[in-house]
């Protein structure tokens, strides 16, 4: 009995490291489990923060679009009244040279008719002379 003794005691020494051994190879494959999932779940938060990112830029992107878009408009509002404006202004130098021209024509029309005048007179003298 002396002999199995120790046996038996080296037998449950071996019994209890091995048991150890199983519980630290559990643990150790729990914690990689648990990291792998740790893991798992930061990369889906990097993925996550990736796309509102990207949602972000594209939203920015819209905004400047319409700003861009906004300027344009008024830009071509803003060269239409121009254009307008120098329509309106050439009308007005138009007008007024026209109105120059009818004012020539009328005095040349009353020199016309006074140089007429005057040689019918003249007419009518040497007629008159004998």
């Amino acid at each position: 009995k002396m002999s199995a003794n120790p046996l038996i005691t080296a037998v449950e020494t071996e019994r209890e490291r091995i048991g150890v051994e199983k519980l630290q190879l559990s643990t150790a494959i729990e914690q990689a489990k648990n990291d792998a999932q740790a893991s798992e779940i930061e990369s889906a938060k990097m993925i996550i923060a990736s796309r509102q990112q990207g949602i972000a830029a594209l939203r920015l992107a819209r905004e400047h679009a319409v700003k861009l878009e906004e300027a344009a408009l008024a830009e071509r509002d803003r060269l239409f009244e121009l254009r307008n404006s120098r329509l309106s202004l050439a009308k007005e130098r138009l007008d007024l040279s026209l109105a120059k021209v009818d004012d020539e024509l009328s005095k040349a029309a009353k020199l016309a008719q006074s140089l007429q005048a005057q040689a019918d007179e003249l007419e009518q003298r040497a007629a008159a002379e004998p």
